[in-house]
Order: C-alpha cells, then structure tokens, then sequence
C-alpha cells in the first residue's frame, strides 16, 4: 500500500472515530407545538342554529333543544353520573343545556356565594373557551348548583364581569343548568367558524370529568359554528 493510500484511510478512521466520540445530546425543552407535533387533533363538535332562543330557566323544555347538538361524558366509567350536554347558537348569543344527575347516595354540596367566589369548589358546571386556539385568549365560565357563578378571562376574574344569563333548577335526582352566552362577552361582534372548547362537572367527593382531553383543556375540543365563515 502506496503512502498517499494509507494517509487516506487513516484521516477516514479518525473522522469515524470523532463521529462517534460525539457527545449524544437530549433536548428535554417542552414544546409549545406539541400536540401538532404528535399529529393530535381536537375533537369537533358541529353546533346549529336555533330558530328562536331558549328561555333561560334551568328547564330542558324548550323547542330549541330537540335539534342542538349532544354530548355526553364521561363516557368511560361506571360510577361517575353522566352529564348531558345540548349547544346551539344564533347571531348573539351560545345557549348550553346541562343536566346532571345526582350520584346515588351523595349529597349535593353548593351553598350560595358571590359573584367569582369560591364557586369551583362546589358542585358546579365549567366551561373553557379559547377564542383564538393559542392559549392566550381564553374564558372561563362557572355556574354552581345553587345558581352562583364564576367568570374570568386569562385567569383575571374581578375584572371581567360580562352580562350573561343562567339559571338552576334541581331536586333529589339531580340539577340542570341553562346558560346563555353573548357574542360580546368573548370580545366579539361576531361568531368565528370555530372555537376551542371544553366542559366539565366537578364536585365534593365526585371529582372532577372532561367532556375530553384534560379538565379545563380547551386544545381537546371545538365547537364548530354551522354556516358561520370567516369574514
């Protein structure tokens, strides 16, 4: 072997050697894009129209819910009470129908409180919304089963106190909430196509169940308006 050969291959066996001397590096950093990253998507609830609105009085009796969308959770468990859930919209406001029947056995915990109380530590319904699916415009609403309520935006609950309606009826079965939402109280003067979306029932002793993903989670679902499109 000539000498200019065995140059060659011993500058090949040493930038093998460094290749593999190379420290292996694992980059814990969280990622902001994860659940795009890992090819997840929210699950889509598609929401209609109603002719003419609810009345809000905590009573299932109303025409408009017969064609709302529905949905139930959990829909993996046993003991937990499953909660029954009707949406639907119009130009100025998102309508919620909740009915929650009682745990056998257990007694409803839900005293009366102030406006942005401690109203998450009753029996309560809340919902999550996030307005432009970042993380950084997101609304929480809560209504208890003595009809209190909880209102906050990005965290902030003393000063954002919007105009909605609610109202509870209940008796030994069980409670049913009626909500009613206004464009405005998400900062808008009209619906976007879509927004990022999740309930939950949380109480005493009950715990606390998502319609999907993680509880207050708004990545895991989105309401879908029909007809609605971007301006």
């Amino acid at each position: 072997m000539n000498t200019a050969l065995r140059l060659c291959c011993l500058l090949t066996l040493l930038s093998v050697g460094r290749s593999y001397a190379a420290p292996l590096r694992i980059d814990f950093t969280p990622r902001p894009d994860w659940s795009a990253w890992v090819g997840t998507q929210p699950t889509v609830l598609k929401i209609s129209p109603c002719q003419v609105p609810p009345t809000v009085d905590g009573r299932p009796d109303d025409t408009a819910w017969q064609t709302a969308a529905q949905v139930k959770f959990p829909t993996r468990s046993s003991t937990y009470p499953v909660t029954d859930v009707a949406i639907c919209f119009d130009a100025g406001g998102l309508y919620l129908l909740v009915q929650c029947p009682e745990q056998a056995g257990r007694q409803r915990v839900a005293p009366p409180r102030d406006r942005d109380g401690r109203v998450y530590a009753d029996d309560c319904i809340e919902l999550f919304f996030d307005v432009t699916g970042t993380g950084s415009d997101v609304y929480q609403f809560i209504v208890s089963a003595s009809n209190s309520i909880y209102d906050a935006h990005n965290d902030d609950a003393q000063g954002y106190n919007p105009d909605w309606e609610h109202a509870v009826t209940g008796d030994a079965q069980g409670w049913c909430a009626e909500i009613s939402l206004p464009v405005a109280a998400f900062g808008l003067s009209t619906w976007r196509p879509a927004l990022n979306f999740n309930i939950g029932r949380n109480g005493p002793g009950l715990g606390d169940r998502a319609w999907v993903g993680a509880y207050g989670d708004t990545s895991a679902g989105r309401l879908q308006f029909e007809g609605v499109t971007d301006a």
